[in-house]
């Protein structure tokens, strides 16, 4: 799916592609008061290699809005924040705010090839580092991890990921980004550490997803993007 000497993700016109499909399945659900609640690499469907085609799956979790799930057993790195704070009896009413919020995340794997953040809690260096920039507290800039993107999609994303829930925008605006550039050259990025990334694919070029995601949608010729197995947070 993307050259093994590719570190930084998909193309951009491919990563657009698929943002404006998965942004048109989400806002059908959400409009029918339905909550995905597992909207991640591995259940992102594609059928051809250009991205022309492209379908969310895995709905075994999918609730109505408003249904009480409860804390995790586990931590990802798509969930929000409200729900990583969640413990023992707490529950937490369901809302399309938190597909949007694991929607951007996917994004910006897709964009960059890794995870912004390993868990959205202040335990996590990184994600307290975005949660600074998006308070917009006096000097400190953007987080190293973000300065690939341009002011308008880093827009989008504080938008997209707002902290506060209720303020989260929905994920069909996506597309009024989609003739913004998303990610800059990097003679126009700001100096940042170097890092190692872990690239959407293996050494073949192969996709990593395997195909179980799309045996369990019902068979067929899909090619599910790679695993979030194969990405780490990016350093």
């Amino acid at each position: 799916m993307v050259p093994p000497s590719l570190q930084e993700g998909l193309a951009e016109e491919l990563v657009k592609r698929c943002a404006s499909q998965l942004a048109e399945a989400l806002d059908f659900m959400h409009s029918r008061a339905l909550v995905h609640r597992d909207v991640k690499l591995d259940n992102v469907l594609l059928f051809d290699r250009e991205c022309r085609r492209v379908k969310l799956g895995g709905f075994g979790l999918t609730r109505m809005q408003g249904s009480a799930v409860g804390a995790m057993s586990g931590t990802l790195p798509y969930a929000p924040p409200e729900l990583c704070l969640l413990e023992g009896s707490d529950t937490l009413e369901l809302d399309s705010s938190l597909d949007v919020w694991a929607f951007a995340v996917l994004l910006f794997c897709l964009c960059t090839g890794c995870f912004p953040w390993a868990v959205a809690a202040s335990s996590d260096p990184q994600f307290e580092d975005f949660c600074i920039w998006q308070s917009g507290t006096e000097g400190h800039g953007v987080p190293a991890s973000w300065r690939i993107f341009g002011s308008g999609v880093l827009e989008m994303f504080r938008r997209l990921l707002t902290l506060d829930p209720d303020r989260r925008s929905p994920a069909i605006e996506v597309q009024k980004y989609l003739s913004l550039p998303w990610v800059m050259a990097p003679s126009a990025r700001e100096p940042a550490p170097s890092s190692s990334q872990s690239p959407l694919t293996g050494s073949t070029g192969e996709s990593l997803g395997g195909t179980r995601g799309w045996e369990a949608a019902g068979g067929g010729d899909g090619i599910p993007v790679p695993s979030a197995n194969a990405l780490a947070p990016c350093r």
